[in-house]
């Protein structure tokens, strides 16, 4: 619930010094990890254990619980 207010009326998404949709962008911090958001333990990559698409349906699922 928290990451789904967090970016509520969010469109866009920078990671990794390039813009996305937010989407997108959640997407590939998920699928290729980072640090830095949410406090100082980093999130491992989910990708390749975890496939582009399940990525993609988990953020859509996560963006829409606040809605």
């Amino acid at each position: 619930m928290d990451v789904s207010k967090k970016y509520k009326g969010v469109t866009r998404y920078v990671y990794k010094d390039k813009e996305y949709t937010l989407e997108d962008g959640l997407a590939a911090k998920v699928a290729k990890g980072g640090s830095g958001i949410w406090g100082t333990m980093p999130m491992p990559a989910n990708f390749p254990a975890v496939s582009e698409a399940d990525i993609k349906e988990l953020v859509k699922f996560i963006l829409n619980l606040a809605k």
